[in-house]
């Protein structure tokens, strides 16, 4: 009992503060509009200059645990590096991805150097969140060349963030006593909680982390919450007297870089394209990304979510393409993040151009993706010249290669027909679950696509698992003949 007083105490407590902190903010505003100061005590990060050469290390990238981020799951064949992905990401050392949820570890990580090996070079943010974030890096830099960009926009959603409230809360959100709308400071939960109080911002408090918002909600120090997920995963396995606020406005999560990253030939375009190759195969492969998900988040377990819920997440996130970076990076950046500045100008953040926070030639370097359509219906194109099966042991990904020809003679064809592409299909015998089958045939198809080295955009990739067997799987022979990937060339789809 003790305890749980205490934790009660110490929220209420930070929860008091945040909303005294508000107020004054408010007061300030009204009488002194020309000296915005800060309400919250905003951490004053520095990136700190002179790190560790790219060359010698993984690419570090933080990312969320929200279903938008599998394309890069997906491209990286997991959490961490391997000398395949290496390969695609065209960095000799692979990249890594690190989970990094709310504000102050992620802006601790970002700021560090490699040396401390808790760093980033590439951060997940939202379009929201950055216009906050960039004017506080902005201000704290030593140098103007030591301030991070950003550089693509990975996916965007209406779903991944929102604000949750008690049935019994039947008014506006702007109705709330002061304090009394939680979020997690600088997220994209809390510019969601600011964009739905019509100018009363008295009414949000910020908490430390998503941990301390929810458990405030739980408790019933809160009487609404804004949280992106996993956080409403969590909150909706416990809390049933609840409902969402519909927010029209979808999130979108974009990444930026250090400028260690964006000075280097050729790294973000190359890995700008590699994660939009992953983001395409999410769509076509979306058992086989549902499987990176689901072993990423825990399924089954007492936090994680079930494969269900990981389904909905994932078929409501909106994957980007070359196609939507494009637009976004021509046309909707910058009124998007004006739009965003102004919310912030209540949490006491001065207003930044977003003529400097973003590097709006990246994208345009790449190439639109190989179409998995034209895989599909590739017995309608004009001439189908190559294709070949190769074979893998039981529960492997290993490809065994003793003749290589066939791969000579791909990578042949797609040097004399432009409009050539490759679709490869993964299969697996009956042994496993269906699970460990799916993931399993993405990987000998990835295998496939990483033994041919040929662009990844004149790729696509299938997980078939073991639905369309060529053989019996009662016998070792016929299901040895079905573990296999089946590699065809499409050339001339109209």
């Amino acid at each position: 009992m003790t305890k749980v007083f205490l934790q009660k105490w110490n929220l209420r407590r930070r929860i008091f503060i945040g909303s005294i902190g508000t107020l004054v903010v408010l007061i300030s505003n009204l009488f002194f509009p020309r000296e915005i100061q800060s309400s919250i005590p905003w951490p004053q990060f520095k990136i700190k200059s002179g790190c560790t050469a790219l060359g010698k290390r993984p690419l570090r990238v933080g990312v969320s645990q929200w279903a938008g981020f599998t394309g890069g799951l997906l491209a990286n064949g997991g959490m961490h590096s391997t000398p395949d992905a290496a390969k695609l990401w065209g960095n000799k050392y692979g990249v890594e991805l690190v989970p990094l949820e709310d504000f102050t570890a992620r802006q601790e990580a970002f700021s560090e150097c490699a040396d401390s090996g808790n760093h980033v070079d590439i951060l997940w943010t939202t379009i929201d969140t950055w216009a906050a974030e960039y004017p506080l890096l902005k201000r704290n830099a030593d140098s103007p060349d030591n301030i991070p960009r950003a550089f693509m926009q990975i996916a965007q959603s209406k779903e991944a963030c929102a604000i949750i409230v008690r049935d019994r809360f039947k008014g506006q959100l702007a109705d709330l006593q002061p304090g009394k709308l939680g979020a997690p400071k600088l997220s994209p939960a809390y510019a969601l909680a600011l964009r739905n109080v019509a100018g009363h911002s008295d009414v949000v408090v910020p908490t430390d982390t998503s941990d301390d918002a929810l458990h405030a909600f739980r408790i019933g120090t809160l009487d609404a919450v804004a949280l992106c997920e996993p956080f409403l995963h969590q909150l909706r396995k416990t809390e049933t007297n609840v409902r969402k606020i519909d927010d029209p406005t979808p999130q979108v999560f974009i990444l930026v870089a250090r400028n260690e990253v964006f000075k280097a030939p050729g790294i973000l375009e190359k890995f700008a394209k590699r994660w939009l190759e992953g983001n395409k195969d999410c769509h076509w492969n979306h058992s086989a990304a549902l499987s990176f998900l689901a072993e990423q988040r825990g399924s089954g377990t007492e936090e994680g979510a079930s494969d269900t819920t990981l389904d909905s997440e994932l078929q409501e996130a909106q994957m980007s393409t070359p196609e939507d970076n494009q637009k976004m990076f021509d046309a909707d950046y910058d009124a998007q993040f004006n739009a965003a500045s102004n919310l912030w100008v209540a949490a006491g953040i001065s207003p930044a151009s977003p003529e400097n926070s973003k590097i709006p030639d990246i994208i345009q370097h790449i190439a639109p993706f190989a179409r998995a359509e034209d895989c599909i219906n590739f017995k309608q194109a004009e001439t189908n010249p190559y294709q070949h099966t190769v074979h893998f042991d039981s529960n492997s990904s290993d490809l065994k290669v003793s003749d290589g020809s066939w791969a000579v003679s791909i990578r042949q064809i797609l040097r004399d027909n432009p409009r050539a592409q490759v679709c490869i299909t993964g299969h697996t015998d009956n042994t496993g679950t269906e699970k460990t089958n799916k993931a399993l045939s993405y990987k000998r198809a990835q295998a496939v696509a990483n033994y041919l080295e040929v662009p990844p955009i004149r790729i696509v990739k299938f997980e078939k698992a073991n639905r369309e067997p060529i053989a019996t799987n009662k016998t070792h022979d016929g299901r040895a003949q079905n573990r296999r990937a089946e590699i065809e060339v499409v050339v001339g789809v109209k």
